[in-house]
């Protein structure tokens, strides 16, 4: 497998030909979507190299820091607003 920085070097000057001439993708929206891609791709598989390291200094297992992360990039569900006492409200 191709180290993340090399592929970057490598694939990034083809798809910003591709995104800009072809896409009309302004050049910083692009740049964006390059930087926020591998922080999504840190903690889910197969890359995970920020899960593997939250498992390696907390000693907790994989499945229970996956789950949390799961839940917590699910956004609150509606029992958990009911429990902290506040109601939602349904559009008039």
């Amino acid at each position: 497998m191709i180290d993340g920085v090399a592929a970057l070097i490598i694939v990034v000057p083809i798809m910003m030909q591709i995104a800009t001439g072809v896409f009309g993708i302004d050049p910083f929206h692009f740049g964006v979507l390059v930087c926020i891609n591998p922080v999504l791709g840190l903690p889910t598989p197969p890359v995970r190299a920020g899960l593997h390291m939250v498992v390696d200094m907390s000693g907790a297992r994989p499945t229970a820091i996956f789950l949390a992360l799961l839940l917590s990039c699910s956004g609150p569900s509606r029992h958990s607003y009911r429990s902290a006492g506040n109601r939602c409200r349904s559009p008039a």
